[in-house]
């Protein structure tokens, strides 16, 4: 393995080379927001499920643009996939514009003033075929004349949750303009792509819809479904587990706190609400701390783990798009499920039947009070957990599935010519853009 001098200072940007290149594997640069070690989020399981059945297929060169750069430089030796190399890029807030609407926080608070040298860089030392850019706000850092065919993958329409957002917090800072500026944005990225992936079908409708002559596909989260349901239905203990730091995932706990739980205590003073997750900082702590029942597992070990010890999941988000993992994995582990209706976006039919959902605190209240009080009903309602789970697709068939995109985007038919003997069949959840 040819020796490589990377040309970034340590405060800036660092480097590790990775497996040796092989001629049967097209390279790809990688581009997303953190150094994903452990999957303590929806977004990161899904990352790391997909890459790990991904590295023997492609040479993946994987770069993370980071506001927690002083955290993640430290560990780029410790990423448990084994890409063809790790880079690791100091990001942070932009300077705002002198006048006009501010950035789109996902944009400034990743932007990196060496952001378009780091590819080119890459660019020139592995000679990829492929840009994949995990959000639109990576695509700041790819030089306009790359050359290089890019895959967007959006697990959030980004303009419509920050729409959503102001609407339900109130942000009055937050004006029209700035809501308008992003949106712009973000599509002019959808439109610059050679393919973008959604993850909820109403989500590809809407890229379909502003930029049609892109290609897009839909690939929702998959799941490994328990052969026995998991749930404790004589613990009475609710579970809502999250990425404490992910906005929609904060507001929803904040929201559970003051909102319902209360109610549930008033309902079924004995009630237990475990709060598990990565990344709660001090003042949710010290929220849940005052709550009567709570219980704090931050972080914790694995959703099996926990759910075991449950008899349901909570999940009150308010705003958000994107496919909720915490809702695919409480359906594998056969967990009843209490939601609100945004929760369910993207899935079908056996899932909206399965779950107990609504918008209204005093209900949602209700409805968890008394299945904490009731097991039978949740044994029924675990076991159709488990049934519905089955419209979900396994990671093998998403693996396979953005795979055929990445190959299709760079030769139109070598998909199909590449794919695996052994590949299952297309599951009808992971959508062609026909």
């Amino acid at each position: 393995m040819a020796e490589i001098r990377f040309p970034f200072r340590p405060s800036q940007a660092v480097f590790r080379r990775g497996t040796d290149p092989r001629p049967d594997r097209p390279a790809v640069l990688y581009l997303t927001n953190k150094l994903r070690r452990h999957p303590d989020s929806g977004g990161a399981r899904r990352e790391h499920e997909l890459l790990r059945r991904l590295v023997a297929r492609f040479d993946i060169h994987y770069v993370a643009f980071t506001p927690d750069y002083s955290e993640e430089a430290g560990a780029v030796a410790a990423s448990p996939l084994a890409f063809a190399s790790t880079t690791v890029v100091a990001a942070g807030d932009a300077v705002p514009p002198a006048s006009g609407p501010s950035l789109p926080e996902r944009i400034s608070s990743h932007a990196a003033p060496i952001g378009r040298e780091v590819i080119a860089w890459l660019a020139r030392s592995f000679a990829p075929r492929l840009v994949h850019c995990e959000g639109y706000f990576l695509m700041q850092h790819l030089p306009e004349n790359l050359g290089l065919p890019i895959v967007l993958q959006e697990e959030n329409i980004e303009f419509e949750l920050d729409r959503d957002r102001t609407r339900v917090q109130g942000d009055g800072q937050t004006g029209a303009g700035v809501h308008s500026q992003a949106e712009e944005i973000e599509v002019a990225c959808w439109r610059r792509a050679s393919a973008c992936i959604a993850v909820t079908r109403e989500d590809a409708d809407i890229l379909r819809a502003r930029a049609p002559n892109v290609p897009t596909v839909c690939l929702v989260n998959g799941g490994e479904t328990a052969p026995e349901p998991l749930a404790a239905p004589e613990s009475g203990r609710a579970l809502y587990v999250a990425n404490f730091k992910w906005a929609p995932s904060r507001d929803a706990c904040c929201y559970l706190l003051e909102e319902i739980w209360p109610r549930v205590r008033q309902m079924n003073p004995g009630a237990g609400l475990l709060l598990a997750g990565a990344e709660m900082d001090a003042g949710l702590r010290h929220r849940a701390a005052l709550a009567e029942g709570v219980e704090i597992e931050s972080p914790f070990g694995t959703f099996s783990e926990v759910a075991s010890r449950c008899a349901l999941l909570v999940s009150p988000l308010r705003f958000g798009g994107g496919h909720k993992m915490k809702i695919v994995e409480a359906l594998c582990a056969g967990l009843p499920i209490v939601a609100t209706p945004l929760s369910l976006r993207g899935f079908g039919e056996d899932v909206q039947r399965a779950v107990a959902a609504t918008a209204n605190p005093t209900a949602f209240a209700a409805l968890t009070a008394a299945l904490l009080t009731s097991p039978e009903v949740c044994r029924n309602m675990a076991r159709a957990s488990l049934l519905a789970a089955r419209e979900l697709p396994g990671w093998d068939q998403v693996a396979d599935g953005l795979a055929d995109v990445w190959l299709g985007a760079l030769t139109p038919g070598l998909a199909a010519a590449t794919a695996p003997p052994s590949s299952p069949a297309r599951h009808p959840a992971v959508q062609s853009g026909d």
